[in-house]
């Protein structure tokens, strides 16, 4: 296939467009998947400060926090495609950014519980000198 210079031209015009609407579709997808996150977040907020029964929301409240830690995931996934997109070595900026986002992905929240003893158990097993550094 012998292609003019006109068409070879042409063709390497179009790579850093193709290159441009590439990268933009990726940016609305991440941004509407985002928005829609955002949005189940607010209805969840709003159903936990009109209810008045308290286990109601502990529930809603331990459900939120699932919903953000599945966020997190999210987020850790989107950015561990990127890195392998750019098929470079991992730098130790990144990798750290990679760790902080599986942190936040893992972290336990249960500061709204009000049952007292369960709190204080929950506190034993996770702010203990051996579990400290892994929360």
């Amino acid at each position: 296939m012998n292609l003019g210079l006109k068409n070879r031209l042409r063709l390497i015009s179009l790579f850093p467009i193709v290159i441009l609407l590439l990268v933009t579709s990726y940016a609305v997808n991440n941004s509407y998947n985002e928005y829609v996150i955002a949005e189940k977040y607010i209805e969840m907020e709003e159903l936990n400060a009109d209810q008045m029964d308290p286990e109601i929301n502990q529930l809603t409240t331990a459900y939120i926090a699932f919903e953000r830690a599945s966020e997190a995931t999210i987020s850790e996934k989107d950015f561990v495609s990127g890195v392998l997109a750019d098929t470079i070595t991992l730098k130790e900026d990144k990798v750290n950014n990679w760790i902080s986002l599986i942190a936040r992905a893992d972290a336990l929240k249960y500061n709204n519980l009000e049952n007292v003893a369960l709190v204080k158990k929950l506190d034993r097993i996770f702010k203990s000198e051996k579990n400290l550094a892994l929360f």
